[in-house]
């Protein structure tokens, strides 16, 4: 067991995990595949594999506290790896009722690709992600639509470098006046705009931002996935 949860823990970042999870069921091994199958195809109105880590992570994360008991029935106990590395468990009991999604758990799951690269290139340059990475991936992923930009590594890079320095650098004028300029002309990438910046410059950006983020932070909680 202990070798299975290093491995797991090892393909955190990798875009085909290869180990979902440990679950337990009273359900011999073929009737509880069928269960399971069945829950992908009924909660939303395409298949759904809520199997894989990131897709169960980004459920269990944006559903109420306990929403999940009933759609992993008759799963008793869920165990798997979060992209943080930790080992993370949801509790199923019977349902009640049809669980479907709602539109914020649809949006998270339409965009876990995305949502996963993200993840991927901030951890290549962190030695640890939060306990709460994939959310806040998915938060920030939301966010960059309203950026207009047009090409997706720049979203991509604009995403996983806000999150790297803990702040929307998007919202500092001189990155907006960048964000622009990329907008403008194609041919340029946003990640080497932000290179040419001064090193003062990008410190009074993280200071910056981070302050009127400190200031904004009550009035922003519609900006989140759920």
């Amino acid at each position: 067991l202990n070798r299975t949860e290093d491995y797991a823990r090892s393909e955190v970042l990798q875009d085909k995990r290869y180990l979902c999870g440990w679950l337990s069921s009273s359900q011999p091994p073929e009737l509880l595949a069928a269960s399971l199958a069945e829950q992908c195809n009924h909660v939303s109105d395409a298949f759904l594999p809520l199997f894989e880590p990131l897709c169960f992570e980004l459920l269990q994360t944006t559903r109420a506290q306990n929403g999940m008991t009933g759609s992993i029935w008759p799963v008793s106990h869920w165990w798997y790896m979060t992209v943080a590395g930790e080992l993370a468990c949801q509790l199923g009991k019977e349902p009640v009722e049809q669980w479907r999604l709602n539109w914020g758990e649809e949006w998270a799951q339409q965009n876990v690709r995305a949502i996963g690269d993200i993840l991927k290139i901030w951890g290549a340059v962190n030695v640890s992600l939060p306990s709460d990475a994939a959310i806040q991936a998915a938060t920030m992923w939301k966010k960059m639509a309203s950026t207009g930009l047009t090409d997706t590594r720049d979203s991509y890079f604009l995403a996983a470098y806000s999150l790297g320095i803990g702040v929307d650098i998007a919202q500092h004028p001189v990155v907006k006046n960048l964000i622009q300029q990329v907008i403008a002309d194609p041919s340029l990438r946003l990640s080497q705009c932000l290179q040419t910046l001064p090193d003062t410059l990008k410190q009074d950006i993280k200071a910056v931002t981070g302050k009127n983020e400190n200031k904004g932070a009550h009035h922003h909680d519609d900006e989140s996935v759920c």
